[in-house]
This record gives C-alpha cells, structure tokens and sequence, in this order.
C-alpha cells in the first residue's frame, strides 16, 4: 500500500513538473520574440538615424540644393 501511494505520488509531481516547465518554455518564448521585436524596432531606429546623419554629412552639397 505505501509503495503505490509513493507511485502516485512521484507521477503526480512528475505531471506537475512537466506542465509547469511547458507553462514557462512558452511563456520564455512570448518573452524572448517581444524582447527580439523591441531590440529590432530600436535598433533599426538607431541603425536610420546614424545613417542619416553619415549620408549627409558626405553628400555632396549640389545634392542639398532643391531641384
């Protein structure tokens, strides 16, 4: 008798342990892609504006002048 309710309750830790780290993996990996979107939003913003800055200062000033 007390070697099956040591079964129980080893499978029944084992179900909850397995859930619990499903629940996490998945909520990592909401976590992860926000994470990546917010960098890729931030650095594509930083990545612009240095460039922007580059190209103008190099650019030939005939290419400032309206057309």
């Amino acid at each position: 008798m007390m070697m099956i309710m040591v079964v129980v309750v080893v499978v029944v830790v084992k179900v909850v342990v397995h859930s619990v780290r499903s629940i996490l993996f998945e909520l990592r990996q909401d976590f992860v892609q926000q994470f990546e979107r917010f960098f890729h939003i931030i650095g594509c913003v930083c990545f612009e504006s240095i460039l922007d800055r580059v190209c103008l200062r190099h650019r030939p000033s005939y290419t400032l002048r309206p057309a």
